[in-house]
């Protein structure tokens, strides 16, 4: 099975801006977890796949992750858990540098 996103969805499911997507996904690729490819019916359209290694620093994170949100959801709110998504979401944006142009 193939888990191919475009920016513009993984950006939409991580409620980011297309630009912070794009430079985040700048360091996957050159860190050998995700590849880029231009869509063949689309060239407009940037397909991102995770490589194995990427599936497999996914596997190896997944059960922490998923202990620290059903942590957070035992502690916080509905309220404070949309404050914290919107403050991580900033900190996100503000923290990642934008990608730098190829020549």
């Amino acid at each position: 099975m193939r888990l191919t996103s475009t920016v513009r969805q993984l950006a939409a499911s991580c409620a980011l801006r297309e630009t912070t997507v794009s430079a985040i996904i700048c360091r996957l690729e050159r860190d050998g977890y995700v590849v880029r490819e231009r869509d063949s019916t689309d060239s407009r359209r940037v397909n991102v796949t995770p490589t194995e290694s990427g599936r497999a620093a996914v596997r190896h994170a997944a059960p922490h992750v998923r202990s620290v949100l059903a942590e957070a959801r035992n502690v916080l709110t509905d309220a404070e858990q949309e404050i914290l998504f919107t403050l991580l979401s900033r900190y996100i944006c503000a923290h990642t540098p934008a990608p730098r142009a190829t020549t």
